[in-house]
């Protein structure tokens, strides 16, 4: 589950209270670092099947990044 939220605030029914502001991305619920806030773009949903589904572009800031198989992946101890 990805979440992108506005941290600390509830929308309400005034004016300017339902817009909301994202500041935070949160997948399966631990927060990750975004580049320079969270900008939304294109958020497409499709349906089908009976299901529905949307694609979101999301840019993150890592310290590193492994592209490989998993089975090339080194060995963590826990």
């Amino acid at each position: 589950m990805v979440e992108i939220v506005e941290r600390g605030r509830k929308s309400d029914d005034t004016i300017g209270g339902s817009v909301i502001v994202p500041n935070e991305v949160r997948i399966n619920g631990v927060s990750v670092l975004t580049t320079g806030g969270v900008k939304v773009h294109d958020i497409e949903v499709l349906t089908g099947g009976g299901r529905t589904m949307a694609t979101v572009t999301i840019t993150l800031a890592v310290r590193m990044l492994i592209v490989a198989a998993e089975g090339d992946l080194p060995v963590r101890e826990e």
